[in-house]
């Protein structure tokens, strides 16, 4: 028994060996699965969640790095620069009180000895460090941070305020009061976001294109994006904000987009897009919106009836039916997906599969395939 258990505890330790040179190797994939097995067998094992919620991070799944990083807040970790981390990915999932709480701590914690702190800093795919090193620099990202996170505790604007010139979130704090503002609708000035460093701009550009996307102000929406631009950010994190502010304002798409491979995080926004577009008229441009969203979510359901209902209305009834009945394998018990099925059949003069679509609709909608079940099957 003893033996047995010595022998765990080493392959506990290899795994979690392997995980820390998986992740200092950028073999993210396998570090987060050395992770698991090796928080599985020791969950107070600090370094490696830290690891594990660094790989979320890279991996966008935020909620997740966030319960990694509480979990380090209760294992008692007083590392600042671990806790501004815990605080900055609280922030971002918009859970403010966990966030509050790991800013006061980090700004209490005096000691950075203690915890090794090489691990703590990488690139994401955008080029931008996701954190800070320099000690010097902590007191700024608190300050800003706290400040951030008290407003939105509070929900009160006047409670933002331009941080001393000397801070390094001077800028930031600026560019914060126009996008607060639901009023601006203007050009953010190229000096001011020129100003900008590369990492505050990583840290804070996801939350201002959100809160610009969401209020529908494209003009400063589009200075950030230029911003982007102009220092060579790869803009396929970002390009889905600006697609659907152009396409909700019935703007072009500029070329350097690549629509066809573009992918989409707003599904339901693009999907009602495409709606729209369908509406008016805009067949090949609510198609092409519908794809994307398939693209992304194949099981989209709303989508793949609205690539049937533009082929249908284009006369292309085979391919309606192939997205009508994509449809029904995903919702069963979809009553439009049939019936609009069945039409696509009637009009190739595939009468019995018609009639045999609305017999199953008369279990959906008794009166609505009796009703059609009348007028086009029985003579």
């Amino acid at each position: 028994m003893i033996l047995s258990f010595f022998w765990m505890g080493i392959n506990a330790q290899d795994v979690c060996i392997e995980a820390k040179n998986n992740f200092a190797s950028k073999n993210y994939q396998k570090a987060l699965e050395n992770s698991n097995e090796c928080l599985a067998k020791s969950p107070r094992n600090e370094e490696i969640r830290l690891v594990r919620a660094q790989i979320y991070e890279k991996f966008k799944q935020g909620a997740n790095a966030v319960s990694d990083y509480a979990v380090l807040m209760e294992l008692g970790v007083n590392n600042p620069f671990i806790l501004v981390k815990a605080g900055i990915a609280a922030y971002n999932e918009n859970q403010y009180r966990m966030a509050g709480i790991a800013f006061e701590e980090a700004k209490a914690v005096s000691d950075t000895s203690i915890q090794n702190t090489d691990i703590l800093f990488t690139l994401d795919e955008e080029g931008f460090v996701k954190s800070v090193k320099d000690f010097r620099f902590l007191p700024d990202i608190i300050e800003y941070y706290q400040l951030l996170t008290h407003f939105h505790q509070k929900g009160d604007t006047s409670l933002l305020r331009v941080l001393d010139h000397e801070n390094h979130f001077f800028t930031a704090s600026i560019i914060d009061q126009y996008v607060f503002n639901n009023n601006f609708h203007e050009i953010i000035d190229d000096s001011l976001l020129s100003k900008l460093s590369d990492e505050i701009l990583g840290l804070r550009i996801n939350e201002w294109l959100d809160i610009l996307t969401e209020h529908n102000r494209i003009t400063p929406a589009v200075s950030l994006m230029q911003e982007l631009s102009g220092r060579g950010v790869q803009m396929d994190n970002y390009s889905d904000k600006l697609v659907y502010l152009l396409l909700k304002n019935n703007m072009p798409i500029p070329d350097s987009i690549d629509l066809e491979n573009m992918s989409v995080k707003r599904l339901e926004q693009f999907y009602n897009i495409g709606l729209a577009q369908e509406k008016q008229g805009q067949l090949d441009k609510a198609d092409l919106i519908y794809k994307m969203v398939i693209d992304e979510n194949p099981e989209y359901v709303k989508a793949l009836m609205g690539r049937g209902n533009i082929a249908f209305k284009k006369e292309k009834f085979n391919q309606a039916i192939e997205w009508y009945s994509l449809a029904i394998q995903y919702d069963s018990d979809h009553i439009n997906a049939y019936h609009n099925r069945a039409m696509a059949y009637f009009s190739i003069d595939k009468k019995d599969l018609g009639c045999q679509d609305l017999e199953y609709l008369i279990d959906l909608d008794e009166n609505l395939g009796k009703d059609l079940l009348n007028e086009y099957c029985f003579d």
